[in-house]
């Protein structure tokens, strides 16, 4: 869209003309971690073995639907190093989400 200015004698200005959107993003987080013990001592605090942190920015802010993307997000990193932070893009018609939203 854009809005035509003419001055007197002078060519005509074209000028972009912008809207503000306000959109509002929710972050959904999953953190899953996995702990073991060092020693045979059931006093002794375990050690955390792993850790898989995912998270994922929506409008919604149904945690619910967010669910399934968060863990196919995460499924190949569970138990693993993966060197450092990954980003995994994940679509809602993915095999592994539909899967876990059907439960099938």
């Amino acid at each position: 869209m854009e809005t035509k200015l003419n001055f007197d004698n002078a060519e005509p200005i074209f000028v972009p003309v912008t809207r503000a959107v306000d959109l509002r993003l929710n972050r959904k987080q999953l953190h899953l971690r996995a702990y073991r013990r060092l020693t045979g001592d059931p006093a002794s605090p375990p050690a955390e073995a792993w850790a898989t942190d995912a998270f994922c920015d929506t409008e919604d802010r149904d945690m619910s639907a967010a669910l399934p993307r968060l863990v196919a997000a995460s499924m190949n990193y569970i138990g693993k190093d993966s060197a450092g932070t990954v980003i995994v893009r994940v679509k809602d018609d993915d095999r592994i989400v539909s899967a876990l939203r059907t439960g099938k």
